[in-house]
């Protein structure tokens, strides 16, 4: 699970020219469950610090299973559809996780939009209509779009009006059913790019492993923001943003959902619902789970930080269904979290059907994994060694017995100490990653 290594693969599928996704060691935290995830950034980790886990790493470590991940960063339907047949572990997996579609939609999007700041002359300076990429991302447009100049032309209410109009055409483009008789005029991208490509790769995982269960997951409004966040900007961007972009994106990725509740013979992880959770006042909550407010806003941070991460995972265990007594490190990501009293109330019950009572090697609760953990452990065995009795909550022996041997000893302690010392060289693996690959 070596990220610098995850690193290095990444470059290298950059730099070749080959459309094929290499093999990989898949990433084991123990056999009872084979994964494979298809996808792009989001199930990828984008964006995640190197101490952090993506949502496929903590559903592999609580279910005790592997997982291998073909996500790539920018990958579109149509990408994800060409790896199916590529990735190796499909035929032997229990769960196929498919996380793709909102590149189609951003690249669309970010190529209309930068046409859009064109004509009105918002473009940065040594930019013009011919530079804008066929499939730009929103880092991309955000780098070429002069947001003072897209202020200052939406601080006319015509104008407010005239991009509203063009934001409504984008609407339609995005989210039209195509017919033979009409709108033939609207590329109708959901209808006619996203669905069939995700179906034909359904299918072919269906051809490939008739027996896995497959898991499909809508796409979240990254540009919900706190009510707060929204009155700190000029008054221009936050017009734009509550009277005109929320409101469109929220109505394509709304559609998007109903399209993927559609499919046939598959689940769905409904991560638009979670992330869309609200607060008493109807405020919505998409922003506690991606980056977006955490730096300035023309860095445009729209991927899940690890709260959402916890949250996609345990949307995607719920629906599993396989209760682990051993939260792992769906448990520790989770009390990690500096805000997690903010932590929505809706997706907080969604995480409290499945969340552990205990965590392997955590014997003093304090969720991290160390030599106090062992130190504990030899208190215990001490105890034990010399009275022969000691009252231990239940989730306090199963923590402490790391080699399931039904005793708390010295070998306990060994295994601890031996985890904390590869820990200790900057490692980020979980500890059943270390016992299953050591």
């Amino acid at each position: 699970m070596k990220k610098f290594l995850s690193a290095v693969v990444s470059a290298a599928i950059i730099l070749s020219s080959a459309n094929i996704f290499p093999a990989f060691a898949a990433e084991k935290y123990g056999s009872d469950i084979n994964i494979v995830l298809l996808g792009d950034s989001i199930s990828e980790g984008y964006d995640l610090k190197e101490s952090e886990y993506n949502y496929g790493q903590i559903i592999a470590d609580y279910l005790d299973g592997t997982v291998s991940n073909y996500s790539k960063a920018g990958d579109e339907t149509i990408d994800t559809l060409s790896k199916v047949s590529t990735a190796s572990d499909l035929s032997d997996a229990d769960v196929v996780i498919i996380s793709t579609g909102s590149n189609d939609l951003i690249h669309y999007s970010s190529n209309f939009l930068l046409h859009m700041f064109a004509e009105i002359n918002a473009l940065n300076d040594g930019y013009t209509a011919d530079d804008i990429p066929e499939k730009p991302t929103f880092s991309e447009m955000m780098k070429m779009v002069n947001t003072d100049a897209v202020k200052d032309f939406a601080s006319s209410l015509t104008n407010q009006i005239a991009i509203n109009r063009e934001m409504q055409i984008l609407r339609v483009n995005l989210t039209m059913k195509k017919t033979e008789d009409k709108n033939n005029k609207y590329d109708c991208i959901i209808d006619t790019q996203v669905i069939p490509n995700i179906e034909k790769i359904v299918s072919e995982v269906k051809t490939i492993n008739p027996n896995a269960r497959i898991i499909v997951q809508t796409v979240y409004n990254p540009l919900q923001l706190d009510e707060t966040y929204l009155e700190n900007l000029s008054s221009s961007y936050s017009t734009l943003l509550q009277n005109i972009f929320i409101p469109i994106f929220d109505s394509v990725t709304t559609e998007y959902r109903k399209r993927i509740m559609e499919l046939d013979g598959v689940e769905i992880a409904d991560i638009y619902s979670d992330f869309a959770s609200t607060d008493a006042n109807n405020n919505n909550y998409s922003w506690y789970f991606t980056g977006i407010q955490d730096s300035n806003i023309k860095e445009f941070k729209i991927h899940p930080n690890q709260a959402g991460h916890i949250a996609i995972a345990t949307d995607i265990l719920n629906i599993i269904g396989e209760k682990n007594e051993d939260g792992g490190l769906l448990n520790l990501t989770y009390e990690r979290l500096k805000n997690k009293e903010n932590y929505p109330a809706a997706a907080l019950e969604d995480y409290k059907k499945i969340e552990g009572t205990y965590c392997v090697g955590d014997v003093n609760n304090d969720m991290i994994i160390d030599a106090k953990d062992a130190s504990e452990i030899l208190s215990i065995y001490s105890t034990l060694s010399t009275s022969g009795t000691i009252t231990l909550p239940e989730s306090i022996q199963k923590a402490a017995d790391i080699n399931l041997d039904k005793f708390i000893d010295s070998k306990d302690a060994s295994e601890i100490l031996a985890y904390y010392s590869y820990a200790s060289t900057g490692e980020t693996g979980s500890y059943k990653y270390f016992k299953n690959n050591k």
